[in-house]
């Protein structure tokens, strides 16, 4: 059956932009809107235009560079992504028929019931996009962290404040539960400057790895539990991401 190329355009684009927003909301891994239009347009360009021999391996080829430049360090969420795409249009070519082209649904020409579809998408986007704004924002900030020295995995809240650093480390705050993993290291005397003055910490010189970055050399200043946020076991450095 045949399919209005503007057809598949439209629907190529609105799926894969939703699957971009429930793989962010999944893995709580933000992606700026921008690379998400953008990657939603070229998908559905090359979805909607190639019909050549051998376009299912132009397309993977789109794949492997969407995930190298736009989810380099997201790669939780670009296989949720995908995957919610590939299901999204199976479940769209089992309700109503036709045919998949590059694992897209292509509607007949002439079947305006898609039409619902895209009004429902657009809507999905919007409710995605607006009404779970403030849980993405929140849950952005928190990293899975490994405390590399004694092989332990956490939960680290990044504190925007925290831009200290001393001889060109960045300085963390640990929650002082795991002093006793550390009992045996080396203890610094720091002097270091914040807004309001300056003062002397104690801290050991480590090194942790966030989830997506490179393993840093840092300081660890130990602090009391009730000074931590969403049960977090951390206060990462702004440095530590940039």
């Amino acid at each position: 059956m045949e399919s209005y190329v503007e057809t598949i355009f439209i629907t190529a684009f609105l799926l894969m932009l939703n699957s971009c927003m429930i793989g962010m909301y999944v893995s709580a891994k933000p992606l700026k809107l921008k690379k998400i239009m953008l990657y939603s347009i070229i998908n559905a360009l090359i979805v909607s235009l190639s019909y050549f021999k051998g376009s299912i391996y132009f397309y993977i080829i789109l794949s492997i560079l969407a995930t190298l430049l736009l989810f380099k360090n997201n790669i939780k969420t670009y296989i949720v992504a995908i995957s919610t795409y590939i299901l999204l249009n199976l479940s769209m070519y089992t309700l109503l028929g036709n045919s998949l082209h590059l694992f897209t649904y292509a509607s007949p020409i002439n079947d305006y019931t898609i039409i619902i579809y895209w009004i429902v998408m657009i809507l999905t986007a919007l409710l995605l996009h607006y009404c779970y704004g403030e849980y993405l924002v929140i849950k952005s900030y928190i990293y899975s962290v490994e405390l590399c020295t004694i092989n332990k995995r956490i939960k680290g809240y990044l504190d925007t404040g925290n831009l200290v650093m001393f001889n060109d480390k960045p300085i963390i705050f640990l929650d002082e539960y795991y002093y006793e993993y550390y009992k045996n290291c080396s203890i610094q005397l720091l002097m270091i400057q914040t807004i309001e003055t300056n003062h002397q910490i104690s801290a050991i010189e480590t090194y942790i790895q966030i989830d997506g970055y490179s393993k840093m050399l840092v300081y660890i200043s130990f602090i009391p539990r009730s000074k931590l946020v969403l049960n977090c076991s951390c206060l990462l450095n702004v440095h530590m991401i940039r």
